[in-house]
């Protein structure tokens, strides 16, 4: 007489590396910003003083951290955990079936820690300097139309991103230019939606 299998047991986080790659991906990023923040907005920062000019600053930051997105999209650690980096992206990803249900506490978890560990290595290195209003530890502020108008541009510009992904993605003779796709409206956001 042959015995049924035993009932599975689903573990809590069964991809544990996943989470703490994707985390890692995320931390890179903060200390990405974080530097870049403080060489091209910090007033002490000689690239600040060479180049008054706020847009051109803001151009500048949009292209380092679009270049670290793709970057670190195409890392051994990003094609591992699949490089969302963003708790919304991996809730995205839930919803369209790409990513399990007993794996968004863990990849949050992950990217929670990441980008806190990323800043706080920043922090220990650059001192005072990345607490300067200028910088503000690279936090997201709403500019002088207030916080409906950032709250509506975020909106905005996180579904334009989401959709550019999302279409890229799906057709597999582009689906290689996702990151790129990404990178770029990244660094548009950045330049021109930053203010706001």
């Amino acid at each position: 007489m042959s015995q049924a299998p035993a009932p599975s047991r689903s573990r809590p986080f069964p991809h544990v590396i996943e989470y703490l790659l994707d985390g890692l991906g995320l931390g890179l990023f903060l200390v990405s910003a974080c530097a870049f923040a403080l060489l091209l907005e910090h007033p002490g920062s000689p690239v600040r003083q060479v180049l008054p000019d706020r847009l051109a600053r803001q151009a500048l930051m949009g292209l380092a951290m679009g270049a670290t997105l793709v970057g670190i999209v195409h890392s051994p650690c990003g094609r591992r955990s699949g490089a969302h980096l963003n708790p919304a992206v991996t809730l995205a990803f839930w919803r369209l079936g790409r990513v399990r249900g007993d794996d968004l506490a863990g990849y949050a978890l992950g990217q929670f820690a990441g980008a806190a560990a990323g800043v706080a290595l920043v922090t220990w290195l650059a001192g005072p300097a990345l607490a300067d209003p200028h910088v503000h530890y690279v936090v997201t502020r709403p500019g002088p139309a207030g916080v409906v108008a950032a709250l509506a541009a975020e909106f905005a510009i996180t579904f334009a991103l989401f959709s550019v992904v999302l279409r890229v993605m799906a057709d597999a003779r582009r689906a290689a230019f996702t990151p790129w796709a990404a990178g770029a409206l990244l660094a548009l956001y950045i330049t021109f939606e930053s203010p706001v």
